[in-house]
């Protein structure tokens, strides 16, 4: 799941303020950590989303992912998932 870069920064400058957290500084560490997750990811089957499609959409997004995970990536699921009651 990845966040906005500029949601992320701004939120850091927000709550650090900017002359600790300039919205560049928040920028670049999030590209150093994003561009370190993919590459600890190569080779693996992965699954993407956003944090803003798992708040807006919780239910369907999390159906989505698991319908890749095993569909996609070949995940065994050992039981049925709990059904969310509407």
């Amino acid at each position: 799941t990845y966040r906005n870069p500029l949601e992320v920064a701004k939120s850091m400058n927000k709550r650090d303020g900017n002359d600790i957290f300039p919205v560049s500084r928040g920028l670049t560490l999030w590209l150093q950590y994003t561009r370190a997750a993919l590459e600890n990811v190569k080779g693996l089957c992965t699954v993407y989303t956003s944090a803003s499609k798992v708040f807006a959409e919780p239910v369907g997004e999390l159906e989505r992912i698991r319908e890749d995970m095993v569909n996609v990536c070949g995940v065994e699921l050992k039981r049925d998932p709990i059904s969310v009651e509407k």
